[in-house]
């Protein structure tokens, strides 16, 4: 997240929608009227997860800005959400099943290897669908 932010902050882009931070499906709308609604509106937003990304595509369903062709919308999660929006919700697939198991294993293992590691990457990988384009030169 941390890494996120600094890199939106460092290209000049307006601060993440941090205010907002419920990760609801209400709360998602409320950040895309303001960041839609705005003269200066982004041409793609991220969004903390799919349940928010869903809100942020409603927001853009009610001013009537189309998506892909106006504004590129990413959840994070690659949840249930994902496929019951549309069009289908581009996202980034969180393995919770491994880190589930990743971190009983660390319960269990108080002392061992793994909590010496320190922080540990998983595989998250982009799932692309229709909720993406390319900006419009226009």
């Amino acid at each position: 997240r941390k890494g996120f932010v600094d890199v939106v902050l460092a290209n000049g882009c307006p601060s993440p929608a941090e205010a907002y931070g419920a990760f609801e499906f209400e709360t998602g709308i409320k950040a895309g009227l303001e960041l839609l609604g705005s003269p200066d509106r982004p041409t793609a937003i991220f969004a903390g997860n799919d349940e928010s990304a869903a809100g942020v595509m409603a927001a853009a369903s009610h001013l009537r800005i189309k998506g892909p062709d106006e504004v590129s919308i990413v959840g994070f999660d690659n949840s249930w959400v994902a496929l019951s929006v549309w069009p289908p919700l581009t996202t980034i697939n969180q393995p919770i099943a491994e880190i589930a198991e990743v971190a009983a294993q660390m319960l269990i293992d108080r002392n061992g290897a793994m909590t010496e590691a320190g922080d540990l990457l998983l595989d998250y990988h982009l799932v692309a669908r229709g909720s993406y384009a390319p900006p419009s030169p226009a």
